[in-house]
């Protein structure tokens, strides 16, 4: 049986893993949003009909 402080102490390992993961999705999302906001950009500044 594993004791309460071994448990805990893995569910903190992870979180923090999770923490992790979540700060990198993170930065994945803001740089396709500034990609998707720089193309609407690039399609007005051509005249194309930005949606």
């Amino acid at each position: 049986m594993v004791s309460l402080t071994a448990e805990a102490s893995e569910l903190e390992t992870r979180v923090i893993e999770l923490r992790q993961a979540l700060a990198e999705l993170d930065e994945q999302i803001r740089a396709v949003s500034g990609a998707l906001l720089r193309i609407r950009g690039e399609e007005r500044a051509c005249g194309q009909r930005a949606e």
